[in-house]
């Protein structure tokens, strides 16, 4: 209950839109129950004349007013007489055809205003958890999506959503309407016949605790059932997102047998869950039969052995009422299996919800800065990965406004990670990274992405226009700075010659796009809005070296009094700059220009000799 009472949370208050619901169902009920007890006065009519002749005999008096159901049926009693005495039998039959079609269509009518408001209170509840289960994933620090599996992420925001939503609505039918249902009919069979109800009562314990045995079966397979759609959903992204590798090595079979194992792990919890779930409806059903079976029997003793203590209608009315409870449980049974199902899929969006992201920046809050004025610094920074060996020790260097730094190492050394900690992608382990004296940890989330413009080793692209790509997430942009961009990236002649140009949908990850062409987009974006300081991580290292050549021309132009930060492939690109930093095994070995590095005979001349053809 305490899982669901937080996801109930999320509809705000509850107040209004409950009491609805229960006034809703409670006249749904209310009626239904008149429309049976319609079923009395009406074979009385039909079929029980010598029980008719007695009440027209008696001519009953107008009853006495009193808090009771007994007053009610006296006073329908009352009336009914009259209309036969009056009017004849054919009218009273027509009227009582009449308030039996206006009570069914009154039942209907209340029934659909419950299930309205509960689809309300449903779908509110499915799109403030999904959205805040959204917004939490972006709060996480890139260490979890690269520690954890993302298909956890992507089927706890759609599957367990979906799960969530199928439960709120049976836990909302077995919470209030169903009991409420059941309670009512047991209520009015008990008035009817209250040693015939006792009697059917002695059955319920029964049917508890076998339904109860098999609930206990569905909340152990339902989390296994959640968890092995956790890992198929993984399977799938990993595979969608590496259907070229797979292609190129002639893979499908290979990927073909790992989704066949997994999908055989899904199927057969699935399976053991489906033969438990579906057994409770039978099980319910076949027991309430039973029941009603020896009801019958029991009820026919009755009648033929004291007729005054049940009438031939009102048993017939009893057991049509009898019949109706098995709706009820019925439902119950049935809506046991989703709920499970649904509290273990609550349980992990919870668990998502809880997890703590103290290696992010918030959403909101923090400090505000626009304008790069002095210095970046790295203070002694120290990062690994997880309880991993350190990728980065005691990093400390300092680089001025306007000047232009290249990192440069071997695989593996560190470079791209650094450039991850100077974007706010990480954070050290140990030390801090400073822009202006302040701790990149202390600005707020939209601080970095304007003061930093930034093309990643991978060129990340949507599938979306050429135009919404360089734009990305800066509205008020105007389409000649878009183009300006695109020129600074040797990007606009290419794009020229697409059939739409700028609004050319270039497919998932920019799939209709050379990885030159992708880089030149990626680097488009980053000089649109002209940041002060460019993070560039090998951003030309899929461009031929008359395009790198293009390239680098129309971004020393851009550069120039702008502060940047440079990872390249190709050590012949980065002659021009101001500084050379050399990395090694995550640490800073050497440090200084193009000469005088060569002069120095270490790993940089090392690396450049390697290079020379």
């Amino acid at each position: 209950m305490r899982t669901y009472a937080r996801i109930l949370s999320y509809t705000g208050s509850l107040k209004r839109q409950a009491f609805c619901y229960f006034m809703a169902t409670f006249l749904s009920i209310f009626f239904g129950l008149i429309t049976y007890s319609l079923v009395i006065p009406l074979l009385k009519v039909l079929f029980n004349q010598e029980e008719l002749n007695t009440l027209l005999v008696d001519n009953p008096l107008f009853p006495k007013w009193q808090m009771s159901i007994d007053y009610l049926k006296c006073l329908f009693d009352y009336f009914f007489i009259q209309t036969i005495i009056s009017y004849g039998k054919i009218y009273a039959l027509g009227l009582l055809s009449l308030l039996f079609m206006v009570s069914t269509i009154l039942n209907g009518f209340f029934r659909y205003i419950a299930d309205i408001v509960m689809a309300k209170v449903r779908i509110k509840v499915v799109y403030r958890l999904r959205l805040a289960l959204f917004r939490k994933m972006l709060t996480f620090p890139l260490q979890r999506f690269t520690d954890k599996k993302q298909g956890d992420l992507m089927a706890c925001i759609t599957a367990d959503i979906q799960e969530i939503d199928n439960a709120v609505a049976d836990t909302l039918r077995l919470c209030c309407k169903e009991p409420t249902q059941l309670f009512c009919y047991i209520a009015l069979l008990f008035y009817m016949s209250f040693r015939l109800s006792l009697f059917t009562l002695l059955w319920l314990p029964v049917a508890g605790w076998i339904i109860a045995k098999i609930i206990k079966q569905l909340r152990k397979w339902s989390d296994r059932t959640q968890q092995s759609l956790g890992d198929l959903m993984h399977l799938i992204e990993a595979m969608v997102s590496s259907i070229r590798i797979i292609k190129i090595f002639g893979a499908q079979n290979y990927a073909i047998q790992q989704f066949k194992k997994e999908s055989r792990l899904y199927a057969r919890i699935n399976r053991s869950i489906a033969c438990k779930e579906y057994m409770t409806a039978p099980i319910s059903e076949s027991l309430s039969v039973a029941a009603i079976s020896i009801i019958l029997v029991y009820g026919g003793y009755l009648i033929f052995i004291d007729k005054h203590a049940l009438s031939p209608s009102t048993f017939i009315a009893y057991f049509i009422i009898c019949t109706q409870t098995l709706i009820p449980i019925k439902m119950m049974a049935r809506s046991i299996g989703h709920i499970q199902r649904g509290l273990a899929a609550g349980r992990r969006a919870l668990h998502l919800l809880d997890e703590k992201t103290e290696w992010s920046r918030p959403l909101l809050g923090g400090i505000t800065y626009t304008t790069f004025k002095h210095a970046i610094a790295f203070n002694n920074v120290s990062f690994a990965y997880s309880t991993k060996k350190a990728v980065l020790a005691n990093i400390n260097f300092t680089i001025q406004r306007g000047e232009t730094v290249a990192i440069v190492g071997a695989s593996g050394s560190g470079k791209s990670t650094l450039l991850s900690l100077l974007s706010g992608l990480y954070q050290p382990s140990n030390g801090t990274i400073t822009i202006d004296n302040f701790s990149i940890t202390q600005l707020s989330n939209n601080t970095l992405p304007r003061l930093m413009g930034v093309v990643t080793q991978e060129s990340i692209l949507f599938h979306d226009t050429i135009y919404n790509n360089i734009v990305f997430n800066r509205p008020g942009i105007t389409r000649s700075a878009v183009i300006g961009a695109a020129q600074i990236a040797c990007a606009h002649p290419f794009i020229m010659e697409l059939p739409q140009g700028y609004d050319t949908v270039i497919g998932e990850q920019g799939g209709k796009l050379s990885g030159g062409q992708k880089q030149c987009i990626c680097i488009a974006r980053a000089v649109l809005g002209n940041p002060p300081i460019l993070v560039l991580d090998e951003a030309t290292s899929a461009l031929d070296r008359v395009s790198e050549r293009a390239v680098q021309s129309g971004l020393q132009s851009f550069m120039q009094h702008r502060t940047a930060i440079i990872v390249a492939h190709r050590l012949s690109s980065i002659y021009h700059v101001d500084r050379i930093i050399v990395l090694d095994q995550g640490k800073i070995v050497e440090e200084g220009t193009h000469a005088t590095l060569l002069a120095q005979e270490g790993i940089y001349k090392r690396l450049f000799h390697l290079e020379q053809p």
